[in-house]
């Protein structure tokens, strides 16, 4: 009989350890994970982990967030996407990790330069980025994604810190902080930024790229663009190319025609736009930008470029 009351104790306790959110295991972990499902209601996920620490909504979507924590620490966040009643979505990881920011509240950016204009984005399109970002396994697909978001988009300084934390190094963090950095829209909150660095050295090299946007851009001379050229060019392999093609023109101002010089390192279309990407914002006599479409071969490679040009049209 006594063995039995300090069962039904045991028992209890354990319920209710498990109603706040406490697992003693990461097979407990699994065993809960697996009985999430894709069309659950919303009183089955209550019946399954309770009630939300979190909720959110945006455009008919609903999410739920829970913060789960084990008996050794480990803490794992969930989240469920609901639509009409029933889950669509759902995400797990361990909560030392930044949480992805999911449906936040829509906000106004303002335009970058002050001449061109950004689309207003979707709030949720953040949330896709960064998954995409954190599921790419190499830093070149990672940076790709990158770079044509930040042809778009405006980012937070708390946006671009959690992308860079998705990277395991600083120097990989640096590379993806020069391609934010032209994109960022409230740099008073750039602490977040330096933050995500390891190293002092890498905390140095971060403020020295956030800096820049108190430098006013200026033309560059064509003795300049040959300078670029030449380093451009002999930068080995593809990557460290755009790479090096991105520190050269920070801050610089190139005519069509420039453009059109660096572009000419390129042997195919492909690699034409990857360095239009980069050079389309720099560009300061957009009324001459056919020479840079007929530096096309293919009527596909001038439509994708008369794309990237109509972005910073001013």
């Amino acid at each position: 009989m006594k063995n039995l009351i300090q069962t039904t104790a045991l028992a209890v306790l354990l319920s209710t350890l498990t109603g706040c959110g406490l697992y003693d295991t990461a097979n407990q972990r699994s065993q809960l994970m697996g009985n999430l499902h894709e069309g659950m209601t919303r009183k089955e996920v209550i019946a399954t982990l309770g009630k939300p620490e979190f909720r959110r909504f945006n455009n008919g979507i609903e999410q739920w967030e829970y913060h789960k924590t084990h008996w050794g620490g480990e803490k794992t966040v969930i989240t469920l996407d609901f639509q009409d009643d029933k889950v669509i979505a759902l995400d797990s990881y361990d909560g030392t990790f930044p949480p992805v920011t999911a449906y936040p509240p829509i906000g106004t950016y303002p335009p970058y330069p002050e001449s061109q204009g950004y689309p207003q984005r979707p709030q949720s399109w953040f949330d896709l980025l960064y998954r995409q970002v954190k599921e790419k396994p190499f830093k070149d697909d990672r940076l790709k994604l990158l770079q044509d978001a930040a042809c778009r988009y405006r980012f937070t300084c708390s946006e671009v810190a959690e992308l860079l934390k998705l990277f395991n190094f600083d120097d990989e963090r640096l590379e993806a902080l020069e391609i934010l950095q032209p994109a960022i829209s409230d740099y008073r909150n750039s602490d977040s930024i330096i933050d995500s660095m390891t190293f002092i050295s890498g905390e140095k090299k971060a403020k020295e790229i956030l800096a820049r946007r108190y430098q006013p851009q200026r033309s560059s001379t064509d003795k300049e663009i040959d300078v670029i050229y030449n380093k451009v060019k002999k930068a080995f392999p593809s990557s460290e190319q755009l790479a090096t093609l991105r520190r050269e023109v920070q801050n610089k101002r190139l005519t069509c025609n420039q453009c059109v010089r660096l572009m000419s390192i390129c042997d195919f279309d492909k690699e034409r736009l990857e360095f239009l990407k980069i050079l389309a914002p720099h560009i300061k006599d957009y009324y001459q930008q056919q020479v840079i479409i007929d530096a096309f071969t293919f009527s596909s490679g001038k439509k994708d470029a008369q794309k990237i040009l109509d972005q910073y049209l001013p």
